[in-house]
């Protein structure tokens, strides 16, 4: 059974003899004889089994299912799909090998370009194109599909840039996916990545057949202009095609600029830190003409400032600069609204000087914001723990950490702004309202004095609060004004029976005592008592108040079963006018002004002991 197997395995199967292995009757030996076809009962036609054509090789392989002889060629063709006709005939092809069950043709450059043109390639094989070894031709075979293995790497094959509309033109050698667009990079010839424009920072569309677009935005266009000699540099694996076929390291590649578009201002501004007015066009300019550029205030063309009028005009890559006299200076700050009026042909590109700058009038001159803001006040209110912090403009960002509530003459712990958890601030608003928990608040309010702390910052990004031009605070110390608006609140009160005198403490200084809102009524009651009015003398001072009981009122104060204070809203206020709530049923204790007496003394002889027994407790 397996060597039946075996031998249906063979394509062609034959017999080896050796010498010696058989004799006639007359002990004659038979020869060595090799290779004796065995003829066998094969009617089965070869058949096509696989078609692979090799995108780096160049070469179609045809394998068939059984070892064969050589082909007929001319019976063989490569055609789209669809099509019965035309075509590439393998008997066109100077480069064909047969082995085995395997044929191989190698395409030349013209046939590798018809190849590739065709939508879906695949293999004709007309009848008897091939025979195996027992003379069974081949069936006609149509439309096998041809495998395509691609190991071709996608080549770069060129780059164009249009200044008209910004747009970066990646052209390859085939159809092309960007897989990580931030290692794509434009530099200048001489500056490697310096000063470079990353595509992974700008517009990339995503690719189209074998072209890559990328759209530069303003600032990027600003740079690739002003580049002496662009160049674009593709790492290796940046682009792949479709089989995953990864473009190999292609640096220092030459970019081609279309440049129709003439120089443009982008900005004008005129700076109080050194009274200097600077131009920033959209590209490098060239060949300035200076007394076409004037300042002039808006609504007017009076008195205006020509450039070639100041002291000294610089012009470098895509920025002007204009150095203005002192008479200059106070002219244009004390413009309403400083503008700029460009003539015709003021400027040229640095890359072609037919590019000239187009006319243009009124276009606004502005003057940056340089000036840090400031701590405008800050209030602290007792009824609500809210501090409230005001700047003297919007403020954009806050660091809580840089700003402290401290005792006036010191300059460590106290309360950090940014363990403050109840803390707001609306970014474009000027105002910051900090809520203190029950522990910040009794610090604060143990302070002798107040200050808010602004912390000097080590470095730019770490300061404590930025208005909306970036302008960082600087260090600081402000007085915080104290706003008080808690009323006072009863701590206790007290009777001493020796001098009939009620005693009345609140939790801080108070003024102007309304008596008559003031009751000794018993437990429950809210009308009639002992009204503090009627007794006589009465006295306050700081956080307390006295009234001595007459003798009825004291007659009615003992036959009280428990005398209670009755406080009614407004009897006291702080010095800050604040009124007390309504305090009903407040206890009063009585003070024990009688000394302890001996009542008995007595000794237990068999005790031994001696009792003395007391009036009270002692």
């Amino acid at each position: 059974g397996s060597q039946n197997a075996r031998f249906g395995g063979f394509d062609m199967p034959q017999l080896d003899i050796d010498a010696g292995a058989v004799s006639d009757e007359s002990d004659n030996p038979i020869a060595a004889t090799p290779d004796r076809r065995i003829d066998t009962d094969d009617t089965t036609a070869p058949s096509v089994k696989l078609v692979k054509y090799d995108t780096n090789l160049g070469l179609l392989f045809i394998t068939f299912d059984s070892t064969v002889p050589t082909p007929a060629y001319s019976k063989m063709h490569i055609r789209d799909s669809g099509n019965s006709t035309g075509g590439i005939t393998l008997s066109s092809i100077g480069h064909r090998h047969h082995i085995a069950n395997t044929v191989s043709v190698l395409l030349d450059t013209p046939k590798t370009a018809t190849f590739h043109e065709m939508s879906a390639p695949q293999l004709d094989v007309d009848p008897g194109a091939v025979s195996d070894f027992s003379g069974n031709g081949i069936a006609a075979q149509n439309d096998i599909p041809i495998v395509i293995s691609d190991t071709t790497r996608p080549v770069f094959e060129s780059a164009r840039y249009s200044t008209s509309d910004g747009v970066l033109s990646i052209t390859f050698s085939e159809n092309v996916t960007v897989a990580t667009s931030q290692l794509l990079y434009i530099h200048d010839i001489n500056h490697d990545h310096t000063n470079g424009i990353s595509l992974g920072t700008v517009d990339l569309s995503s690719a189209s057949g074998n072209v890559v677009n990328a759209t530069l935005g303003p600032s990027q266009n600003g740079k690739i202009n002003g580049m002496h000699a662009p160049r674009l540099h593709i790492p290796q694996g940046t682009v792949s095609d479709g089989s995953k076929n990864e473009i190999a390291s292609a640096p220092n590649l030459e970019i081609t600029i279309d440049d129709a578009v003439p120089p443009a201002l982008v900005e004008a501004k005129y700076s109080t830190d050194d009274d200097k007015v600077y131009l920033t066009f959209n590209m490098p300019v060239d060949n300035p003409d200076y007394s076409k550029l004037r300042i002039h205030d808006s609504g007017t063309d009076v008195d205006s400032i020509q450039f070639n009028s100041t002291i000294f005009v610089r012009t470098e890559g895509d920025t002007m600069v204009a150095y203005l006299h002192d008479a200059q200076e106070k002219a244009i700050e004390s413009m309403a609204a400083p503008q700029l009026d460009i003539d015709a042909g003021a400027v040229s590109d640095a890359a072609d000087a037919l590019n000239t700058i187009r006319p243009a009038a009124n276009l606004t001159i502005s003057i940056p914001d340089t000036i840090p803001p400031e701590l405008d006040s800050a209030t602290y209110t007792t009824g609500n723990g809210t501090l409230t912090v005001t700047f003297d403009e919007p403020i954009s960002l806050l660091n809580y950490a840089k700003m402290h509530i401290r005792e006036l003459s010191t300059t460590s712990r106290g309360i950090s702004l940014a363990d403050v958890v109840s803390i707001r601030h609306t970014a474009g608003t000027d105002t910051v309202t900090a809520t203190l928990d029950s522990l910040q608040r009794t610090a604060f309010e143990t302070m002798q004095s107040h200050s808010l702390r602004i912390d000097e910052s080590a470095a730019y990004d770490t300061a404590a609060a930025y208005d909306m031009s970036a302008n960082a605070i600087r260090a600081a110390v402000f007085l915080i004004n104290v706003t008080d608006t808690t009323p006072p609140a009863f701590v206790s009160s007290t009777y001493d029976a020796a001098l009939n005198m009620t005693t009345v403490t609140f939790d801080e200084p108070i003024v102007d005592p309304v008596y008559s809102e003031m009751h000794i009524r018993d437990s429950g009651s809210d009308t009639g008592g002992i009204a503090l009015s009627d007794a006589s003398p009465k006295v306050y001072s700081i956080n307390s108040l006295s009234v001595t009981l007459n003798a009825s009122q004291n007659d009615a104060f003992v036959a009280l079963n428990t005398p209670q204070l009755d406080i009614g809203a407004g009897a006291v206020s702080d010095s800050s006018d604040n009124p007390i709530a309504a305090t009903p049923d407040r206890p009063i204790i009585k003070g024990d002004t009688v000394l302890p007496r001996v009542e008995s003394v007595a000794y237990d002889t068999n005790l031994e002991m001696l009792s003395i027994t007391f009036d009270e407790p002692v």
